[in-house]
């Protein structure tokens, strides 16, 4: 004990650690995060700032240059204006080219069209027509960036004046140097050159996804995308590898600038990683000091004395209820000791009494169950269509397995076979009220899957020992074979179809019954023919084990099954019984062994909807009739009868389509009963609602038809129609104790 103690107080100490330890690597991680975005961006908007101041002066020196420019060209224009002939001096227009230090000069007339140039050999131009549009008199100055041979940009200015001479324009270019270097002082480049965030950190400059200026961060051969920092909304990067370095960066945009300042990871958390070495460091100590104390104290005042009280327990639970507990470390452990010696001796008491108690409660549980279980003789199922055998071989003096099986009307046969959690007189009873309730349901003809949803919310109603059950239940049309199903978290009963192998049901489970109110069960259906037959147990068979802890298993069970020769259904449950007890040896038997087996032969007939299948109708009926011990009489009516409901069916009920029929005789000696079930799945026809014909009229003015359903009903004690999955079912019912006429 001492030992898990010591484990357990060890794993919550270091819990303890590693929260603590977490809580202040993401409390240092945050603070660094923070430290260094506000370094950033301080150092970003003193970048701005200096840029701010160049762009003004920039300003300032390009208006005086352009006030410059305009009075050079309006020189010109008086010049010309009184000095016209210089037009068409070429050496004088060269000179005063010099003079006013313009790298072109231009003189256009009124249209635009250049009529002389210096330098002579400057090919004509045209004057913009935005130009020769605007209204006189035209002073306009237009500043251009233009790349040079050395790969860096300068500025131009582009003047048009109006003349004064004459109707026209004078065009001069100018090359500005001093506006060039004032531009230059400007460039933003500059400014990130000489910005350094940290010892390894720098500020990149961008315009879209061109990288302009890297500082010291030796990137300019990539783009903005290419580094991960395309997303412009995004004001801060966790994480920028650079050549293979990690930073931590802060974006801002200005004007038409991205500025992204970068530092480290390495620098941003050198800080928060020493200060976390010296925490570790201080918690290791504080945590190994509190487990020790923890561990001694607890071990001088608790587990010695449970140790005491343990040790009396042992031989208290060994079978010694005299043995005493004797510790007095604590006034906890004395009142401790105290109660287990009141205690054992109250068990001493109770035990005696409760065994005395325990034999009346299995007595009266054993009754119980017996009453619950069908007796042999309490139903007598059709001899000539299904025969069904159930047993039942408790473990112990009361089970909680159970089977039953009961008719709802005369075609219709329910069985289940089920197994509650528990034993014991509580299991019996809750076995008592499962099976009352799915048989009151049943018998109102509710679906297998509605009886299941109620007995299962009834059952939970009030379910306070926490007990279910699980539930294989069918209800069997023996007119037609079709088996309505559901398996409540049972095993998976097996199928032996006629002249076949045996095989596992294998049916989409449902849930047990008694847990979950709410549950809404399914159905499954398959159709049963003649020769089939169903074989339903419990866990108690495949869950036998021998001495080895060997289970009996499926695979067992299918092999006995199919090595039995006889097809008696009563042996064949003696002989599965047997090989249970020859595998379980010298085992006990720890469950309740269930099983019912269920054989369908109904005597049923399948023809093609065809007048020709009409002798084999009639050589049916003649078998049957004969095996029955059923008189000529008798015969020759069921004859009648079958061949206008054949005949009726063959030619109205498929409306000239291809289609079946299935007749199955039924006869019960006891009420001296004969029975004909026609099936078909043509057209809804309720014969039961034909009128009878006016026999007094004249038989060529009466109406044809309906003396075949009359002649039947004359010869018949009972008719039955419902139409059921798309089929008409007729049932026809003639006592054979008498003839009608």
């Amino acid at each position: 004990m001492k030992k898990a103690f010591q484990k357990w107080l060890f794993l919550f100490v270091l819990l303890a650690f590693i929260l603590t330890f977490t809580g202040s690597y993401m409390v240092q991680t945050a603070l660094a995060h923070r430290a260094a975005e506000v370094l950033i961006r301080v150092k970003l908007k003193a970048a701005c700032a200096q840029l701010d101041n160049a762009c003004k002066n920039y300003e300032e020196i390009a208006v005086v240059i352009h006030d410059k420019i305009l009075l050079r060209a309006d020189y010109l224009a008086l010049w010309l204006k009184y000095q016209p002939e210089t037009i068409h001096n070429q050496k004088e227009l060269g000179r005063l080219c010099n003079i006013l230090k313009a790298s072109q000069m231009r003189i256009c007339n009124a249209a635009g069209v250049q009529i002389a140039a210096a330098p002579r050999d400057l090919p004509p131009e045209v004057v913009p027509a935005t130009v020769v549009a605007s209204r006189p008199p035209v002073r306009i100055v237009i500043p251009h960036k233009f790349k040079a041979a050395d790969g860096s940009y300068d500025i131009e200015h582009d003047v048009y004046i109006s003349r004064l001479d004459a109707p026209g324009f004078i065009f001069l270019k100018y090359y500005s140097h001093s506006l060039n270097i004032a531009y230059d002082h400007t460039d933003i480049k500059l400014f990130a050159e000489s910005f350094r965030i940290g010892a390894g950190g720098g500020i990149i400059i961008a315009r879209g996804d061109d990288i302009l200026c890297d500082g010291t961060l030796d990137v300019k051969e990539f783009r903005l995308s290419e580094l991960g920092l395309q997303d412009q909304t995004q004001t801060s990067y966790n994480k920028v590898v650079i050549n293979e370095t990690p930073y931590f960066g802060v974006s801002l945009k200005y004007k038409e600038y991205n500025i992204i300042g970068l530092l480290p990871l390495s620098e941003l958390y050198e800080r928060r990683n020493q200060l976390l070495l010296l925490l570790s460091v201080g918690y290791m100590i504080l945590f190994s000091v509190v487990f020790w104390a923890i561990s001694a104290l607890v071990e001088y005042k608790v587990i010695k004395g449970i140790q005491g009280i343990c040790a009396s327990l042992n031989r208290i639970t060994s079978g010694d209820l005299y043995a005493r507990a004797d510790v007095h470390s604590s006034p906890e452990f004395i009142q401790l000791s105290t109660g287990i010696n009141s205690t054992v001796s109250a068990l001493r008491e109770a035990i005696s009494e409760a065994g005395r108690r325990y034999e009346n409660e299995l007595k009266l549980a054993a009754a119980i169950q017996a009453s619950a279980l069908p007796r042999p003789d309490s139903l007598k199922p059709r001899q000539n269509e299904v025969e069904l055998y159930a047993t039942m071989t408790a473990a112990r003096e009361v089970g909680g397995d159970f089977y039953d099986f009961f008719w709802i009307d005369d075609t219709h046969l329910a069985f289940l076979v089920a197994d509650v959690s528990e034993k014991g007189i509580p299991a019996a009873l809750f076995m008592m009220s499962a099976k009352t309730w799915i048989k009151s349901l049943a018998k109102s003809r509710l679906e297998p899957a509605a009886v299941f949803t109620e007995a299962n919310r009834m059952l939970c109603f009030d379910n306070d020992t926490g007990m279910f059950v699980t539930v294989f239940f069918g209800i069997l049309d023996l007119s037609s074979g079709l088996l309505r199903c559901i398996n409540a978290g049972h095993n998976p009963p097996l199928l032996r179809r006629a002249n076949g192998n045996y095989e596992f049901l294998r049916l989409e489970p449902d849930f047990i019954l008694g847990t979950l109110p709410d549950v809404e069960y399914h159905q499954e259906t398959l159709t049963l023919k003649h020769g089939d037959r169903l074989f339903l147990y419990t866990d108690g068979v495949t869950e036998q084990i021998n001495s080895g802890e060997e289970e009996f298993g499926s695979e067992r069970l299918l092999t006995s099954l199919e090595r039995f020769g006889k097809d008696i259904p009563e042996e064949l449950a003696g002989h599965i019984y047997g090989q249970l007890k020859e595998f379980q040896g010298d085992s006990p038997q720890y469950d309740d062994i269930t099983m019912l087996i269920l054989d369908y032969r109904p005597e049923r007939l399948t023809l093609s909807a065809e007048v020709e299948e009409l002798p084999k109708l009639q050589n049916y009926l003649e078998q049957v009739c004969a095996r029955n011990h059923l008189g000529e009489d008798i015969e020759n009516h069921l004859q009648i009868i079958a061949e206008e409901v054949f005949i009726n069916i063959v030619n109205y009920a498929y409306e000239d389509k291809e289609g079946g029929v299935s007749v199955l005789f039924r006869y019960d000696p006891e009420i001296q009963s004969a029975q004909l079930v026609f099936t078909d799945s043509g057209i809804p026809y309720d014969p039961q609602m034909v009128s009878a014909p006016d026999l007094s009229e004249d038989s060529g003015d009466r109406q044809p038809g309906g003396l075949g359903i009359f002649l039947i009903k004359e010869l018949v004690d009972s008719m039955d129609y419902q139409r059921k999955d798309d089929r008409n079912i007729l049932v026809l019912t003639k006592t054979t104790g008498g003839t009608k006429l």
